[in-house]
């Protein structure tokens, strides 16, 4: 089992646009903090790895598939 020690990075990011802070990467896993200002635009991608999405604030219209999935804080 992994012990992850991650400070207040994510209650101190900033809403400007399009931010992205890696909080740790070792070798089994990756945690990013994405914070996104209204209107602001993910660039379209892809992943080799699963990912997971937890939204603490907001809303946001997530593309996958071809499919439209609106996701909410809750």
């Amino acid at each position: 089992m992994y012990m992850i020690d991650i400070d207040n990075t994510i209650a101190q990011q900033p809403f400007n646009g399009l931010q992205i802070e890696q909080l740790v990467k070792n070798t089994s896993l990756e945690i990013l903090s994405i914070s996104l200002a209204k209107n602001a635009i993910f660039p379209k991608h892809t992943s080799p790895k699963d990912a997971h999405l937890i939204v603490l604030e907001g809303s946001i219209d997530f593309y996958i598939e071809n499919q439209s999935i609106n996701l909410m804080a809750q």
